[in-house]
């Protein structure tokens, strides 16, 4: 029995590193150009599954993780200072994809949504 629940997290964790990718990109204001030091990024599935995956940005605004290949709304947002930014239908295939937010300050206002276009989206 152990040697069976062994084969299976083992062909598991084979199988999600074939078909993952990577998605990375920089976080900025969208004003002043700066990086977005612990902005939160999100990944969610726009399949009814909901599988999510979030990473946060570094000092330099930079974010990185690996995703299941599929096709994903992203969102990046810094709660209170920027209004989240959404990115919708983004396809995740092998390799590297990257995928830059641009975040708005809220100036005291609600967080509103900006929705990106998916023309910021690079597959390499």
């Amino acid at each position: 029995m152990k040697k069976i629940i062994l084969t299976l997290v083992l062909m598991s964790a084979f199988i999600s590193v074939i078909f993952a990718g990577t998605v990375q990109g920089y976080v900025t204001d969208f004003e002043t150009g700066d990086p977005i030091y612990n902005a939160k990024v999100h990944f969610t599935t726009n399949d009814g599954q909901h599988i999510c995956f979030d990473a946060y940005t570094d000092e330099n605004g930079f974010y990185s993780m690996d995703i299941l290949n599929e096709t994903y709304n992203g969102r990046a947002l810094k709660a209170r200072e920027y209004r989240v930014t959404l990115i919708e239908d983004i396809e995740i295939e092998e390799g590297i994809t990257v995928i830059d937010f641009e975040l708005i300050p809220t100036s005291g206002a609600k967080n509103m949504l900006k929705i990106m276009n998916t023309n910021s989206i690079q597959n390499r």
